[in-house]
């Protein structure tokens, strides 16, 4: 069986509140390597709020060999070329522990940080 860890934990389901503090994108890092030492598989991220691509780096950085994921980087506000160009480095720094994994998230989302249909 296979466990994985979705960071940051803003809100874990539609159903619960947002937490008191609201979760800082500096703590990917070091939750990543947390996840890691406990002996997870894989960390994800969802792009909501910080970028996904941003926060893999982090969690790269300083983890050798848990699988980095983005859980639904957008794929239409962005070109093919700048979505490969953000993952390439990001396979070569994670040495291949890093897994694209692109959505079309939801209009509204799409529409308030990006200004596009």
């Amino acid at each position: 069986m296979k466990i994985e860890w979705l960071l940051p934990l803003g809100k874990l389901n539609p159903g619960l509140r947002e937490p008191d503090t609201p979760p800082d994108i500096r703590d990917f890092a070091r939750l990543s390597k947390v996840a890691e030492d406990v002996g997870l598989d894989a960390v994800l991220a969802e792009e909501t709020k910080d970028d996904s691509f941003q926060m893999m780096a982090f969690g790269a950085a300083t983890t050798e060999w848990i699988q980095l994921r983005t859980s639904v980087a957008m794929a239409f506000p962005r070109s093919p070329t700048a979505t490969a160009m953000s993952a390439w480095p990001l396979a070569r720094l994670s040495e291949d522990h890093f897994m694209l994994g692109l959505g079309a998230q939801v209009r509204a989302h799409i529409q308030r940080r990006f200004g596009l249909d």
